[in-house]
């Protein structure tokens, strides 16, 4: 798709679905790094606190809590948490890199 400019030269436009500039891959590249940083923070900062009686508190991150459920050996629920909190974050941003990098640039995909 050719878009015409006032000088009367034409460009081609940006396609959704076209290739994206060195710039643009490299802003991609950090931005999901800044995203794998913010989901590692996630996983280990305390999300929830406990208080009883005001007297003794537990706080619990989300890997935290999953040490925990496979200590009292709530299987199911460790699934579910490791699942949905840690594996498919990780595999979307492991996906979302493979796209950026190109065809070829990891060998599984």
């Amino acid at each position: 798709m050719t878009v015409g400019t006032r000088a009367g030269a034409s460009r081609v436009a940006d396609s959704p679905a076209g290739p994206i500039g060195p710039r643009s891959a490299r802003r991609l590249r950090l931005l999901v790094f800044a995203a794998l940083a913010l989901l590692l923070t996630g996983l280990f900062t305390p999300v929830l606190s406990l208080e009883k009686f005001f007297v003794l508190s537990n706080t619990v991150s989300i890997a935290g809590g999953a040490a925990q459920l496979v200590a009292e050996g709530k299987w199911f629920l460790f699934l579910v948490v490791l699942l949905f909190s840690i594996l498919l974050p990780a595999l979307k941003l492991f996906i979302l890199m493979a796209l950026i990098l190109g065809p070829g640039a990891i060998g599984i995909l």
